[in-house]
């Protein structure tokens, strides 16, 4: 994936989706203008041939840093899930079909949420705890809230390696470019 692409959905995700996000979650609806500034940059739906799932996903996680609903329209724009639709059909023929099982698909997409937001949780208390001072040094300094951010981390590393590359295994499969004989 480019690092433009990445680059384009931090800024985005960090100065117009974060400073909603509690009022998105309030409202239990995500603002038409925003659902259109995402289709302005091409992230809804962003499902193409040409974008395999592990960049798709770390698309999906950037997002979910500012709310993981809005991450999500990634990948159902609609409440169905985009699907690039260039890769299966008969021999010769291009059809409408899905190339990969919808069902996977979203599974990766709502892991690579959680890895997101809880990425910016842990971001979040190393932040507080760097910057809150307690028995004469920052709290971050105190072993046992190192020794337990550290291994929040290390698992928030373990989970994001774990769908990165069960998502691989997706692309890397025959199974999105299926032929059917007729």
């Amino acid at each position: 994936m480019s690092d433009l692409l990445l680059d384009v959905v931090r800024s985005f995700s960090d100065r117009q989706v974060a400073p909603r996000s509690a009022d998105i979650d309030a409202a239990d609806a995500i603002p038409d203008d925003l659902v259109q500034a995402m289709r302005e940059l091409d992230l809804v739906g962003l499902t193409t041939a040409e974008l395999d799932v592990v960049p798709l996903l770390t698309v999906i996680e950037q997002l979910a840093r500012a709310c993981a609903s809005v991450a999500l329209l990634v990948v159902a724009p609609d409440g169905t899930v985009g699907q690039p639709r260039s890769t299966v059909g008969l021999r010769g023929l291009r059809t409408g079909a899905v190339a990969r099982t919808p069902d996977a698909l979203f599974r990766y997409a709502v892991a690579a949420a959680a890895i997101g937001s809880a990425q910016y949780a842990h971001d979040r208390t190393v932040l507080y705890l760097s910057s809150r001072r307690a028995f004469g040094r920052n709290l971050i300094e105190i072993p046992v809230l190192r020794e337990t951010t550290s291994t929040l981390h290390a698992r928030l590393t373990n989970a994001r390696r774990a769908v990165h590359a069960s998502a691989h295994t997706e692309d890397s499969s025959d199974v999105k470019a299926v032929t059917f004989e007729a």
